[in-house]
């Protein structure tokens, strides 16, 4: 009699993992002395020798190949960061201005790039900061002299704001006393239309409006006002003023229906939407979480054109591996992080809630009025019953994506928001046909130059605005909790222990998940002591 399997084999989250695992020990490895990486390499290639040796085990050395290419992967990246150093001080560089000019609390701050230090060109970007209010004489593009004090950001241990710098290509730091245009320059064709979008939104609408759509369009948070994120995020919608997969499915989702209605080939289609949906990644700076989304949609759309069967977790995987192995410091981002464990915790207990709610509605009796019973009660069965089951996918899928974040989320912002559930299902739908129509207007704009057609956004958020300033009042819209790195590996390990992709009956798990729980305490409590 055959055994049942623990789990379905897919190699592709096998990658993944061992990937995962090969990155985080050679960050562990990096505050002591580089050869001490030697030892798990030279360990990693022993096992995968190994393993390939034996007929019965050779299809599993890609588990030790792909440690190795993680290790290496975050050993090069750190090393190749920290030869960038350069001793900081007071000085002068020159630089490109390669992003928006922000004014905000008395400061103005941009970002540069074809740094010139010394009569050497270093490498990456720099962020910069005036004690000035003032309107300055110089634009995006233009070349600039810079005088104040410029600092090299250092790699910490396991420090996120180290992986975001990476991610923006953003090295060094200028605390800037004053600011010469030495040349006019032209920016980038993507920095170009960034700008030009985003002129037209604070041409056309007032500030709060104009920043919402600057995030909702392009992704981007810079200068964005602290009181207003702070309802946003209070109100448990932070995500949508991040370019995710919410975004790039809606996009893609929504210019597939358009081409089919044409008839084009599936192939055609699917090169069309490939090129828009990569343009608009592009546009917003080339995320984690826009890159994740892509890539999904990419092969959800590649499948159904070959008529493959779409394997959720093995495309997660695929997504992660991809940028694990590019930007192997997107491992400590918090965009990355909350994008693939909210997408993997839809994808682990979406139809566990699902099937509950599904439970709930059988026993209230809903749906099941026949016409006999009376056209008028049947059609208003039929209609709250409908009612009844698109509430319960918004509250199935923000209840799966936020057990598996929630650690994360105190981990990173030290707070949790009370109304999320409340705010996905009345808000977050209402906001996705917003961004639809958005994007519509925007295009639309940016070709004819008829800017003043975005003034209608001013209208159409006030909903979302001022759900997030009433949430944004209530002292107890968040609550304060901070989660150790601890906590967080405990959670997300005991996530997948309960979940629907390990094949034991439900004793067992939770003797299993009890067991884990009880060996990590024990284990913390004497690495404490």
């Amino acid at each position: 009699m055959k055994t049942k399997r623990l789990f379905n084999y897919r190699p592709l989250c096998f990658v993944a993992l061992f990937l995962v695992a090969g990155i985080l020990t050679a960050e562990c490895l990096y505050p002591v002395h580089k050869l001490y990486v030697l030892i798990p390499a030279v360990l990693s290639l022993a096992v995968g020798i190994g393993l390939f040796l034996f007929s019965k085990t050779r299809r599993f050395t890609y588990m030790a190949v792909f440690f190795l290419i993680g290790l290496i992967a975050m050993f090069s990246a750190s090393s190749v960061y920290d030869s960038r150093y350069v001793e900081g001080g007071y000085t002068a560089i020159q630089g490109k201005v390669d992003s928006e000019i922000v004014i905000e609390d008395g400061k103005t701050m941009f970002y540069v790039k074809d740094v010139v230090l010394d009569g050497e060109e270093l490498s990456g970007r720099a962020y910069v900061s005036l004690e000035s209010d003032d309107r300055p004489d110089f634009r995006a593009g233009d070349i600039v002299v810079i005088y104040g004090n410029f600092e090299f950001k250092e790699h910490n241990w396991f420090d996120t704001y180290y992986s975001v710098s990476v991610n923006k290509q953003t090295y060094y730091n200028m605390w800037g006393k004053s600011v010469t245009r030495v040349a006019d320059g032209k920016p980038s064709f993507p920095l170009n239309l960034q700008l030009s979008i985003k002129q037209m939104f604070y041409d056309y609408l007032d500030e709060d409006t104009a920043m919402i759509c600057q995030a909702l369009v392009l992704g981007d948070k810079f200068g964005i006002e602290d009181n207003l994120y702070d309802g946003i995020k209070a109100s448990g919608l932070a995500h949508v003023l991040a370019v995710s997969g919410l975004h790039v499915t809606a996009l893609a989702s929504a210019l597939m229906y358009l081409l089919k209605k044409t008839k084009l080939k599936p192939l055609l289609s699917f090169i069309i939407v490939a090129v828009i949906t990569f343009f608009y990644v592009m546009l917003c700076g080339f995320t984690a979480s826009s890159i994740r989304a892509f890539i999904m949609t990419a092969v959800l759309n590649f499948g159904v054109m070959m008529g493959f069967k779409y394997d959720k977790m093995s495309s997660l995987s695929l997504a992660g591996a991809i940028i694990l192995i590019t930007r192997p410091q997107s491992i400590m981002d918090a965009g990355f992080l909350l994008s693939m464990f909210s997408v993997l915790g839809i994808f682990t207990y979406y139809k566990t809630f699902k099937n509950t709610v599904e439970k709930v509605r059988l026993k209230l009796g809903f749906g099941n009025k026949k016409r006999e019973d009376g056209k008028g009660i049947f059609l208003l069965d039929r209609g709250f019953t409908k009612c009844y089951n698109k509430v319960g996918d918004v509250v199935s899928v923000s209840l799966s994506a936020n057990l598996m974040t929630t650690p994360l989320i105190a981990y990173f912002f030290k707070s949790l928001p009370v109304l999320f559930i409340l705010s996905n299902i009345i808000i977050l739908p209402y906001l996705m046909f917003i961004y639809l129509i958005l994007l519509i207007i925007t295009l639309f704009c940016q070709l004819t130059t008829l800017w003043g057609g975005v003034t209608i956004m001013q209208i159409l958020l006030k909903p979302f605005v001022a759900w997030t300033d009433f949430v944004g009042t209530l002292d107890w819209s968040t609550i304060d909790f901070s989660a150790t790195v601890f906590l967080v590996i405990a959670w997300i390990v005991s996530a997948i222990l309960s979940s629907k992709y390990i094949f034991v009956n439900k004793r067992f798990k939770f003797v299993a998940v009890t067991l884990w729980l009880a060996l990590f305490g024990v284990i913390i409590t004497l690495a404490l002591i």
